[in-house]
């Protein structure tokens, strides 16, 4: 009796463990329990539900930030005490004080940073931007960084898209190993994000708390990470680098400035494939050298207008001198012009008016003889002569007529 009761038992058990093997089989364990030890990152991975809540920082007294939908890709950079930390998925934000930031004018959905070590807050629909105070990540002037501008701002802080290098925290224990992933995304743009309820996949249905969390968040703040390769690093020491020598190119005299080289090698940056944040840099840094090189090039074109316009003064001048010295000669006390005298067949209160003309037979101007016999003047036609007298110019300046007391022969011309 006792051995039946034995086999009885040992079937009921044997029973019992089939349909917990079946059980266990049936809650799909391996893919919902993570063994860290043996996983690669960065890894995609879904929540178990769609109650998984996303946190400001790794545990349950940093603020949530909303919660994912069931199905949704997340990439997970890291674990932290149970907490997977994870690139910020479609309708995050975050927070930056609008002063330390310069809106470019060219492209108004990004804003330069102006200063170092500047704070970025995690933002959260159920926070006001005062009241979120969890730093997510530094940004620094020196470092060239910049960030995308959502358009909306709240007591002087500019709401942003999470920028490189920002994370936020869900349990490790609430998603599930979905597989590897190549790279890290700096901020997912495509596809489902947060569990939505507003057409923005952020849930608002608590409200904005008024107050500050009870929880001093400050002294849990963790450092800025980065998901820059070591490659993109690299290229991003290029362009500082790039950036010191065209410093100093600027410094020199604008004829001897060139950034020809500097500009081929910010072009091999940005045509890199390897370049994520670098290539960005690249941009900046064209940008850069192009206006340097437009205030070269305006100077340049200035100088050259300088001498051209000195030039052409000088032609004026000289002109000037040769028109005076062909109407009043070198020796002007004593002459008013010298020319070729050519008689002409217009008389003025009846004398005649002759013609002064230069070695090219141009006009210099008319003569009329003032007290000097009409007799004499045959014997100067065709003559280089030289004429003492007044000259009466024309309204514009020019001379027009020339009465002469005097007339000297200064060679003869042959026709």
């Amino acid at each position: 009796m006792l051995s039946q009761t034995k086999s009885v038992l040992t079937v009921i058990v044997i029973v019992s463990i089939v349909l917990s093997v079946g059980n266990v089989q049936a809650v799909d364990l391996p893919e919902t329990a993570i063994s860290y030890d043996t996983i690669s990152y960065p890894y995609l991975a879904q929540p178990v539900s769609g109650r998984v809540n996303i946190r400001s920082g790794g545990g349950i007294a940093f603020y949530p930030c909303g919660k994912l939908k069931e199905g949704v890709n997340i990439t997970v950079v890291a674990e932290e005490l149970g907490w997977a930390k994870i690139v910020p998925p479609k309708g995050s934000f975050s927070w930056i004080a609008k002063k330390y930031v310069d809106v470019d004018p060219s492209n108004p959905k990004v804003g330069n940073v102006n200063a170092d070590d500047v704070r970025v807050w995690v933002g959260s629909p159920s926070y006001d931007a005062l009241t979120s105070s969890s730093t997510q990540v530094k940004l620094s002037k020196k470092d060239f960084d910049f960030v995308e501008l959502l358009g909306e701002e709240e007591d002087d802080y500019l709401k942003i898209a999470p920028p490189s290098g920002a994370y936020l925290y869900v349990s490790a224990k609430e998603i599930k190993y979905i597989g590897p992933v190549g790279t890290i995304p700096s901020i997912i743009k495509k596809g489902p994000g947060l569990e939505q309820d507003n057409g923005n996949d952020i849930n608002t249905d608590t409200g904005k708390i008024a107050t500050r969390p009870p929880v001093d968040h400050e002294k849990t703040m963790y450092s800025k990470s980065t998901s820059r390769s070591p490659d993109d690093m690299k290229l991003i020491t290029v362009c500082r680098r790039i950036v010191e020598k065209v410093e100093a190119e600027k410094e020199k005299p604008y004829a001897m400035q060139n950034y020809t080289e500097f500009k081929k090698a910010v072009e091999k940056v940005a045509n890199d494939p390897k370049a994520a944040q670098a290539k960005a840099y690249a941009k900046y840094l064209k940008n850069l050298i192009g206006r340097y090189e437009l205030v070269s090039i305006v100077d340049s074109l200035l100088q050259e207008q300088s001498i051209k316009l000195t030039e052409g003064l000088k032609e004026i001048e000289d002109e000037l001198i040769k028109a005076k010295e062909a109407v009043t000669g070198k020796d002007s006390g004593k002459y008013v012009v010298k020319g070729i005298i050519k008689p002409s067949n217009i008389y003025i209160s009846g004398k005649k008016r002759y013609l002064i003309l230069d070695q090219n037979l141009k006009i210099i101007c008319y003569a009329v003889p003032s007290n000097v016999p009409e007799g004499i003047m045959e014997k100067y036609y065709d003559k280089k002569v030289a004429l003492q007298g007044s000259i009466e110019k024309k309204s514009d300046g020019s001379v027009s007529l020339v009465k002469f007391t005097a007339i000297t022969l200064e060679e003869s011309i042959e026709k």
